[in-house]
């Protein structure tokens, strides 16, 4: 319950804060931090995490699903019908350093670190403990993270999911021009 009530406390008072839009990836690399250290004081294992010394790998599904992702992405550039959903201007009117940015560290550590820890590693275990292992994936939304055992699976899928949009959006707009 502690686990709970911290990460909706940190994604909805200190997420709202004016400060923490600049400081994101530092801030939440902190919190990710901070709710691995909670868990490992409560009892959870690397293990129960998905941070196993087995779990290093992301698996040939994780794998599959990241690169119908991408391919996704791709598919969405080359067809003009689906090409404007491309067009974000949060993306495509960032510099080359920018994008560089935002898909090297703003996203991996200030998104996907956090949320595949404290989502899909401490929060799936901690309810795992206290409900039955499918309410625990529906509640953490973390299916993939069950199935393969291991953080690294969602951890590649976010990645896909949030880098490979931008730094297609990016180029697309540069091609365009």
């Amino acid at each position: 319950m502690a686990s709970c009530a911290f990460l909706a406390a940190y994604n909805n008072v200190i997420g709202a804060q004016s400060w923490h839009r600049r400081w994101y990836a530092p801030a939440n690399a902190c919190a990710a931090a901070v709710a691995l250290a909670a868990a490992a004081a409560s009892g959870l294992t690397a293990g129960e995490m998905g941070l196993g010394r087995g779990a290093r790998r992301p698996g040939r599904l994780a794998s599959a699903l990241a690169a119908a992702t991408l391919g996704g992405y791709l598919a969405a550039a080359a067809m003009p019908v689906t090409r404007p959903l491309l067009n974000d201007k949060r993306v495509t009117t960032l510099d080359g350093p920018g994008l560089a940015y935002q898909v090297a560290f703003r996203i991996p550590v200030g998104t996907v670190l956090w949320e595949e820890i404290a989502f899909r590693g401490v929060l799936q275990a901690a309810l795992r403990r206290v409900m039955p292992e499918p309410a625990a994936i529906v509640v953490a939304s973390g299916w993939l993270r069950a199935r393969s055992g291991s953080l690294a699976a969602p951890v590649l899928l976010h990645l896909t999911t949030n880098c490979a949009g931008p730094v297609v959006a990016w180029t697309l707009a540069r091609r365009t021009r």
